[in-house]
């Protein structure tokens, strides 16, 4: 029991640190609190990535990266930054996924007996 209850800390800790990730997006690299967000979640991911199923573990470290040199995509068109931000969305349904547990939008799943 105790495993799993680590697990969903981790995740929940994964879930957290995205979030802090998607508002941080925009700011000009370099910037000191943007670049200090993203070694404590390189630290982190480093720390606890094996706690991550996969694809999550190698998604949420592209996340990371995707975050860290977005302003640098900005020359190379909105395609290109459309599809960073989309690296960074993705893992929050693979989070949500990884724990098996039901989406919070989702219709009671009757074969389970799960409600949402």
């Amino acid at each position: 029991m105790v495993a799993i209850e680590k697990r969903f800390e981790i995740y929940q800790k994964a879930y957290s640190l995205l979030d802090q990730l998607v508002f941080k997006i925009h700011i000009e690299d370099g910037n000191l609190e943007k670049s200090k967000l993203i070694q404590d979640c390189y630290e982190w991911w480093r720390d606890h990535c094996l706690y991550l199923a996969e694809p999550l573990r190698s998604k949420f470290r592209s996340a990371i990266h995707s975050v860290e040199f977005y302003n640098s995509l900005k020359g190379f068109g909105d395609d290109k930054l459309e599809a960073a931000r989309q690296k960074v969305y993705e893992v929050y349904k693979l989070i949500e996924d990884g724990l098996g547990l039901p989406h919070m939008d989702r219709k009671a799943d009757k074969s389970r007996g799960v409600l949402p």
